[in-house]
């Protein structure tokens, strides 16, 4: 039964991932990455962009934060972050993507 539960947390942090991120991608925005430690109860979520992250790409991603902040249940914790990662430097192996823009 331990193992369905993390199944369906991790769908729950992908959807609402997904559902955050409508009218937040821009041609910048590289990859969103998503990952779930259930053991600490923490949800990680990374923004990859190409190039300088302007303030509106800031306050963007802020948005979309606030809004996974605001579907999660209230023992988990949010660790994200919004990272400069020129292409064509790797994206980072880390959880699942929720997007991935065609490189």
């Amino acid at each position: 039964m331990e193992k369905l539960n993390e199944i369906f947390s991790m769908a729950n942090a992908l959807l609402s991932v997904q559902r955050a991120l409508l009218g937040a991608v821009t041609p910048e925005l590289r990859a969103v990455v998503v990952d779930l430690d259930n053991e600490n109860h923490v949800v990680y979520i990374r923004f990859y962009y190409h190039g300088e992250v302007a303030e509106n790409l800031i306050d963007l991603w802020d948005c979309a934060v606030t809004e996974v902040i605001s579907d999660m249940d209230i023992q988990y914790v949010l660790n994200e972050g919004i990272e400069r990662l020129d292409y064509p430097n790797p994206i980072p192996d880390r959880g699942r993507f929720v997007y991935r823009r065609k490189e």
